[in-house]
């Protein structure tokens, strides 16, 4: 079946909830797609396995199997499952940035480039819920994936044409990466393959922040000429 055009801004997405598909921009791809390096191949290894069973119970040996590859290939080079699930981030980061670049101001800029993380992301929805099932039992590996997030989150506003680096920089990050972890459940129980509730969700939160940071700007003092 033929997909529906895909709505460019974010403006649009809100009134996507329940209708109108999205079409990648050229440039979108997968994460965790196999073939092609050895990184590329645990990861996608590993994701195949968190889907058909807890991501607890998934050991390095079963997914070097998995990836048809002598575990020391694989420990040389993703060491962990949480180096694993960093590559799978980094996969996302290239993906996000590598299309087209993003359009229209800078909250639809923003818009854009999270949505393509989610699109990165959709195929591997059933292996996500498991390792997101078992973050809860694992804190410092939630930590460290949580200071992951915010350097992609860095790469999303610097992506953006927004403040990445400095004070502004240290404020945006953790206010986009708590948007993107609030949507996160929303995208991870989506089945439709227009993803409308994932943009309409997303949408929504992004207008909060921009008002939020639009209302601190105005009460900020002015410095003097």
């Amino acid at each position: 079946m033929a997909r529906k055009p895909r709505t460019k801004r974010p403006r649009r997405a809100a009134k996507a909830a329940g209708a109108g598909a999205r079409t990648r921009r050229s440039g979108a791809g997968t994460a965790g797609a196999s073939g092609g390096d050895a990184r590329s191949r645990i990861v996608a290894a590993a994701l195949k396995l968190a889907a058909e069973r807890r991501w607890c119970a998934v050991t390095l040996g079963d997914i070097a199997k998995a990836a048809r590859m002598p575990i020391a290939e694989l420990l040389a080079a993703l060491p962990s499952k949480l180096a694993i699930l960093a590559e799978l981030q980094r996969q996302t980061d290239r993906i996000a940035l590598g299309g087209d670049p993003a359009e229209g101001d800078a909250r639809e800029r923003l818009f854009e480039l999270l949505m393509r993380r989610f699109d990165a992301l959709a195929p591997h929805r059933a292996g996500l819920r498991s390792i997101a099932r078992a973050a809860p039992a694992d804190p410092l590996g939630t930590a460290c994936a949580y200071g992951q997030l915010l350097h992609s989150m860095r790469l999303m506003l610097a992506g953006a044409g927004l403040p990445a680096d400095g004070l502004a920089g240290m404020m945006a990050a953790p206010a986009v990466a708590g948007i993107y972890l609030s949507v996160m459940p929303i995208f991870l129980a989506e089945e439709a393959t227009d993803q409308a509730r994932t943009m309409a969700a997303l949408d929504r939160r992004l207008r909060r922040l921009d008002q939020a940071a639009g209302w601190l700007k105005a009460r900020m003092p002015r410095r003097a000429a």
